[in-house]
């Protein structure tokens, strides 16, 4: 049975950029977002971090990491496929090691070698054919399976190479569950700010998850999503030009004032009053 309904055509885009009007905006990523550059080279900001972004690398950027152009060169052009993040169960789902996600989120831009850049760009030619008839009757399983398969097929090509960066981990298992925690905590950041949804995802308990927090960081696993959200806002006060309504908007609380009565609360100063100091 396919994980997606049958009667809606979900939002699937895909277009060529040169980043001339997006630099200095954060990009609308409801879901996956995956930009093949093609020519020239640019920096992402991607969850704040500066990337460099040159022809051939490829930048993954999941549902709930931000992604803001900084600069591109004159020649710059990108390839960008952005689908809805539900299009992503099916690939998750099939694909459990954690090492391989973690390494993902710690590595949104990637460097494929010359045959690795040949078979991303069949692929993405590829999502462009299933994109110029929406009214297939098939059109949702299509592009969910697409997106397993690319997922799948990098996981062949790096797996190896997550496995060794996660290696020194493995042996420390509050060491590992801790850095499961902060990498899930970037991905959900902007929808989930519980500890309770964050053990969950984990399969332990919010008090063993707490402790973790204490021996690794010395500080609570709530404290330690929070200090990850009030980053989110500072930097984006400081990055963009965007009123404190939309910055609310993008990291889904109920209300602006409810955002300022959160970040007073942690810092003692409201988005405005930051935001005039780093002025």
């Amino acid at each position: 049975m396919s994980v997606l309904k049958k009667n809606k055509t979900s939002e699937v885009r895909t277009f060529k950029s040169d980043f001339k009007t997006l630099l200095g905006t954060p990009f609308d990523n409801k879901g996956l977002v995956l930009m093949l550059c093609m020519e020239g080279s640019a920096v992402l900001s991607i969850d704040f971090k500066e990337h460099p972004f040159k022809k051939g690398d490829i930048a993954i950027i999941p549902d709930g990491m931000s992604l803001i152009p900084l600069h591109a060169s004159q020649l710059f052009q990108a390839d960008i496929i952005s689908v809805e993040a539900r299009h992503c169960e099916e690939m998750e789902y099939k694909i459990t090691d954690m090492c391989f996600w973690n390494f993902m989120l710690e590595h949104p831009v990637l460097h494929p070698t010359t045959v690795q850049h040949e078979m991303l760009c069949s692929w993405f030619s590829h999502m462009k054919w299933i994109m110029e008839d929406l009214s297939y009757p098939f059109f949702n399983e299509t592009i969910s399976s697409s997106i397993s398969i690319l997922f799948m097929l990098m996981y062949r090509e790096m797996k190896t190479l997550c496995k060794e960066s996660d290696k020194d981990q493995t042996s420390n298992r509050t060491q590992k569950i801790f850095t499961d925690f902060t990498n899930l905590v970037i991905r959900y950041h902007k929808r989930h700010r519980e500890v309770a949804f964050y053990a969950n995802q984990l399969s332990i308990t919010p008090d063993y998850l707490n402790k973790v927090c204490k021996t690794d960081w010395n500080t609570s696993a709530k404290e330690y999503i929070d200090w990850h959200v009030v980053m989110a806002i500072k930097n984006y006060l400081t990055c963009t030009d965007l009123s404190i309504k939309c910055i609310a908007a993008q990291l889904n609380f109920d209300d602006s004032s409810y955002m300022c009565r959160y970040l007073k609360k942690l810092t003692k100063q409201t988005p405005v009053q930051f935001r005039n100091n780093e002025q």
